[in-house]
């Protein structure tokens, strides 16, 4: 029996092995499971939890979100959300940053602008509609098969926080002719 991503799809495509390769949402959107890229030339939707210990560290291990859609083609960023869900703790920031980037964080391609003030709240909070940052230009090395990273390029990781952080992502995957 297959497994389904989605749970109320419009329509979905199975392998030999019966196995779910693509779906689509009555919204329009493919839901994509972590480790998987998404699909070309549709609008993919993934949500990924990063815990307390991966934000902790975040400065010194960056996390894929997207991986990398394959060569001569590049992930266009569509929507953010993020959502915050407090724990008992919040983080103490060390002049850190929350930020998503084009593949990693040490080329300074920022997605987003610093979304660091979500985790000092003491209550669950969401980023509805985080601004993606349109206007960065890449050059191929930089936008071609490379991943979505979340990652920290302040001074120093967060500590004591014990919260986790939603990112719920609309993406296509373009490739070139």
């Amino acid at each position: 029996m297959a497994v389904r991503i989605s749970p109320n799809p419009v329509w979905q495509i199975l392998d030999e092995s019966n196995d779910v390769i693509a779906s689509l949402n009555n919204d329009g959107s493919t839901p994509t499971t972590p480790g998987q890229p998404g699909v070309a030339g549709l609008i993919n939707k993934i949500k990924v939890t990063l815990t307390a210990a991966q934000l902790n560290a975040l400065k010194t291990t960056p996390i894929s979100l997207i991986p990398a859609p394959g060569a001569s083609k590049f992930i266009q960023v569509l929507g953010i959300s993020a959502r915050y869900l407090f724990g008992t703790t919040a983080f103490t920031l060390n002049a850190g940053t929350l930020k998503l980037f084009y593949g990693a964080v040490a080329t300074a391609k920022a997605l987003t602008a610093d979304m660091s003030a979500l985790l000092t709240q003491v209550v669950n909070a969401t980023t509805v509609g985080q601004a993606v940052l349109g206007n960065a230009t890449l050059t191929d090395a930089q936008a071609l098969n490379v991943d979505i990273e979340a990652g920290n390029d302040g001074a120093a990781n967060y500590t004591l926080g014990d919260g986790t952080v939603e990112f719920i992502i609309e993406y296509k995957i373009i490739g070139l002719p």
